[in-house]
């Protein structure tokens, strides 16, 4: 239950990041919040790892490359094409947390 409380922070921390940046342009606390909420997911993922709950496969490549089109590509592109990418970057990262879950699952019930 711990590390589920990892996850749900870290959610929280990125929902609220976001808010900060995009609609009360609060840039650095909501860049640091983001920031927050992923380390806690990533360490959410660690811990699934290190417990043997769940093994890394090709769905890290959709989370990598997700995140690389969500935060890295989309500032370096015209405004309109950036909103495209980071669209493809959210839905890679969905892919993941499905593939994610899914595998957790299954190794649960081994």
């Amino acid at each position: 239950m711990k590390s589920k409380l990892i996850l749900y922070a870290g959610i929280v921390f990125l929902l609220a990041g976001l808010l900060l940046m995009h609609v009360l342009k609060f840039n650095t606390f909501g860049l640091s919040l983001i920031i927050l909420g992923v380390l806690c997911k990533l360490a959410y993922i660690i811990i699934k790892m290190i417990t043997k709950e769940y093994k890394p496969g090709y769905e890290m490549v959709l989370l990598f490359i997700g995140l690389l089109l969500f935060l890295g590509l989309r500032h370096f592109l015209p405004q309109p094409f950036s909103w495209i990418i980071a669209t493809g970057g959210i839905l890679l990262k969905v892919s993941f947390v499905i593939l994610f879950i899914r595998k957790v699952r299954a190794n649960r019930n081994d």
